[in-house]
């Protein structure tokens, strides 16, 4: 939990308001919850969260996804990124 805890917390620059950040860990808690269905509902109650809170943070909170996605670029450099590196994409598979 701490190992998530610290990558979560890399994504906080990236929202405007403190509620945005944790409506965003909370999503990201409940998808990798026990819930058997994925959907903010259910998510929520596993996680014993307002489902209301987390619906708007879904559907309605003005969050950009942009920095969000620079953030994710970034970190996914870090880690798997080399000089040298090269990326390789197959589309053949089924």
């Amino acid at each position: 939990m701490d190992e998530m805890k610290n990558y979560i917390n890399n994504f906080a620059p990236a929202f405007q308001r403190v509620e945005q950040f944790e409506g965003s860990e909370t999503y990201i808690r409940g998808l990798l919850g026990d819930a058997a269905r994925k959907n903010v509902e259910q998510m929520a109650l596993g996680l014993r969260e307002n489902g209301r809170d987390l619906q708007y943070f879904i559907g309605q909170s003005g969050w950009k996804t942009e920095p969000v996605i620079e953030v994710h670029q970034r970190l996914a450099s870090e880690t798997l990124g080399e000089a040298d590196g090269v990326a390789l994409i197959d589309e053949s598979g089924s």
